[in-house]
């Protein structure tokens, strides 16, 4: 598993997973006729795998769907050509009033227009630059689209929603060999007030294709964007905010581009870091990471190759759920679990903390199957305000309890405490896992 530097962020959000590089919400028409086949799954709600059902899907122009309670939607044979999600969510405007960010946290109040640019939109469609239909944005908006749908073609759609936006998307689409991923990029402490960044990750047959996009910069503004693989960094060169206060990096292989760390496909660089960085200083403003790229439909695997028997040779389940703050006066953290059978069985259990205090040694208790909390682990965060405490079965490791079913620590009690004194930092409970295979 790849380990990358991961640095302090003050903007809340849930980056699991990923997102289609494919224009932005409310685009519409064109595109070859026919009919092509749309389901889809909401994979994370506001940081969590559990309670994933009652969010609202259009189809724009055909219908409207809810997503049961494993988070699914499915819409049939749809129209050919660029079709148009938009999502809401009945539990944004709860969700906003218990995790208001204001300006002076270096966020935004998420639930009003401002004229600053960054997402408000809480599922309202109020005049901010995220919000409106027909912009070029699939992330931090509540719609988004899957351009030039072709005939016959079979589309999944998998999406992560937080405070009624869409974070981060996943597209696969069988009768192509297209695959997309696009996620979110965070905010730094450091980072200007209101600037945004994406990264998009594209596997066809005929390329591979990465790009980071920045907005919202000063006009002028020298930014660098550099991608860290297992501690290793390799920059992606300097741009030059133009007069809107954008900066774009792309490698196509098509075009003769060559993908950082030697990768010769973008699934070689999933879990690795992105930094948008200032160009002079070096300073850390967005950070984001290259997630896992979506099987298409005859490619159970992922592995990029099309599967002999035409079916799943195995489960994949996967849970995140976010961790509150207890003693903790700032930081993050949450829990992952992931279970799979597709090469043989293995469980991974992970916890991470990002923005907390440096040097601090910190402890995982978990609840055994009587309740009782008990020490699972130890980890030590660093001088960025990070650290993680990781088991993986692959690897040798054994799950809590020693467990053979990881999934079975789902609901059970989880906290981080600071191991000098036994404060508690952090805490909740083991998210639920969701097949996403």
């Amino acid at each position: 598993m790849r380990t990358s530097r991961t640095i302090s962020i003050l903007f809340f959000a849930a980056t699991l997973l990923v997102g289609a590089g494919c224009g932005g919400g409310g685009g519409g028409g064109g595109g070859s006729a026919g009919t092509a086949t749309l389901s889809g799954r909401v994979i994370t709600r506001n940081g969590t795998t559990s309670n994933l059902g009652g969010v609202g899907i259009t189809l724009v122009g055909v219908g409207s769907d809810t997503t049961s309670s494993d988070g699914t939607f499915a819409f049939g044979l749809v129209p050919a050509g660029t079709l148009v999600l938009r999502i809401n969510d009945p539990l944004a405007a709860r969700v906003a009033a218990a995790t208001v960010r204001t300006a002076a946290e270096g966020g935004d109040d998420d639930q009003v227009d401002d004229g600053d640019d960054i997402d408000d939109d809480n599922g309202d469609d109020s005049d901010d630059d995220f919000s409106d239909d027909g912009d070029d944005n699939d992330t931090g908006d509540d719609d988004m689209d899957v351009a030039e749908v072709r005939d016959g073609e079979s589309v999944e759609v998998r999406i992560s929603v937080e405070n009624g936006v869409i974070t981060s998307v996943e597209v696969a689409r069988s009768g192509s060999d297209d695959r997309e991923c696009e996620s979110r990029m965070l905010r730094t402490e450091d980072a200007p007030l209101g600037v945004e960044g994406k990264v998009e990750a594209e596997s066809r047959t005929d390329r591979e294709r990465l790009k980071v996009e920045a907005e919202h910069f000063t006009s002028g503004a020298s930014l660098e964007a550099v991608v860290i693989c297992e501690g290793v960094e390799e920059s992606l060169g300097l741009r030059t905010a133009n007069v809107e206060g954008e900066a774009k990096w792309e490698i196509a292989t098509n075009d003769g581009g060559v993908l950082p760390h030697g990768a010769t496909t973008v699934a070689e660089l999933v879990g690795c870091t992105v930094e948008v960085r200032d160009g002079t200083t070096g300073t850390a403003y967005l950070v984001g990471e290259i997630r896992e790229i979506p099987a298409t439909a005859d490619d159970h695997d992922g592995d990029g190759e099309d599967d002999d028997d035409g079916g799943s040779e195995g489960d994949r389940l996967r849970g995140r759920s976010f961790l509150a703050r207890v003693t903790a006066t700032s930081g993050e953290s949450h829990c992952e679990i992931e279970r799979r059978t597709d090469e043989g069985t293995r469980n991974e259990f992970k916890v991470e903390v990002e923005g907390y205090a440096s040097a601090v040694s910190v402890q995982v208790w978990l609840a055994d199957g009587g309740g009782v909390l008990t020490q699972v682990g130890t980890f030590s965060v660093n001088a960025e305000g990070f650290g993680k405490w990781e088991l993986e079965s692959q690897d040798g490791d054994t799950m809590p309890f020693g467990v053979t079913d990881v999934t079975t620590l789902s609901g059970r009690a989880i906290e981080l405490r600071n191991a000098s004194g036994g404060a508690v930092l952090f805490g909740g409970t083991v998210p639920t896992a969701v097949t996403i295979d």
